[in-house]
């Protein structure tokens, strides 16, 4: 969201650059009904454009490249899986495509070992996430910059919250949470008689039931704060009820 003080991104009194520089030329008994967007007298190749009906390509995009734009590729890189290829297959053809660039295989060690960290491995560490949480010592890694330690990876909200307690010293800011599993799908069900025979509005004014804006940080509960949030609006057009609710209620509990 974007607040309404926001400067705009870009300037819309300033359009000079879109003028067309054959305005002057234009015949003053064209059909209005063949008038074409203003791209400023110029046409995606840089030309003077085509009249002949023809739509011109205006995205120049590599995704649409050919095989001979890539030395290392083949034709059958480019084909459309249909549901046979492996693990393995993927993996190659990636390297056949990008193998050659300098990011290439780039992963968080690497990353981080760019930013000055050093990968910190103590197998008695891995044994107390492992007493925490089963699983945990594979998605979270340790690294060393500067005396400090500091986490990154992905663990569940509650684990997050057991590390914190467990060691209030290293840097938690880079690790993110996960949301754990909520169990089988609930099947759709009708709205109740009072809702369903409600008649529609063409447009309706929220602003004045909707909580104010929340700041997720790094718990990843995006979900859980856009349910809860629409909760509390429900319950405030209902029963006039401004009470604010947990997301990680939401999130943990439900």
């Amino acid at each position: 969201m974007f607040d309404d003080d926001d400067e705009p991104l870009f300037d819309d009194d300033d359009d000079s650059s879109y003028e067309d520089d054959e305005e002057e030329d234009a015949d003053p008994d064209e059909d209005e009904d063949e008038e074409e967007y203003d791209d400023g007298g110029a046409s995606a190749s840089g030309g003077d454009g085509d009249s002949d009906g023809e739509e011109e390509n205006l995205v120049d995009d590599d995704v649409y490249s050919t095989a001979d734009q890539y030395p290392d590729a083949a034709e059958e890189d480019f084909w459309v899986d249909e549901g046979d290829w492996s693990v393995k297959d993927y993996e190659q053809s990636a390297e056949n495509l990008f193998g050659s660039h300098e990011y290439f295989g780039d992963n968080l060690v690497s990353q981080l070992t760019d930013q000055g960290f050093s990968h910190y491995k103590d197998p008695a560490f891995d044994r107390v996430f492992e007493s925490i949480s089963p699983g945990t010592s594979e998605t979270l890694q340790l690294f060393e910059r500067n005396g400090n330690l500091s986490a990154f990876g992905f663990v569940p909200l509650a684990v997050l919250e057991a590390l914190i307690l467990r060691y209030p010293g290293f840097d938690f800011s880079g690790l993110r949470t996960t949301v754990p599993a909520l169990g089988d799908k609930v099947p759709p069900r009708p709205l109740p008689p009072e809702l369903a025979k409600v008649q529609e509005a063409d447009a309706v004014d929220l602003r004045k039931y909707c909580s104010p804006v929340s700041d997720q940080k790094q718990t990843s509960r995006c979900s859980a704060f856009a349910w809860t949030h629409a909760q509390e609006m429900s319950q405030c057009i209902v029963k006039n009820d401004s009470t604010r609710l947990s997301p990680n209620y939401t999130m943990l509990g439900i």
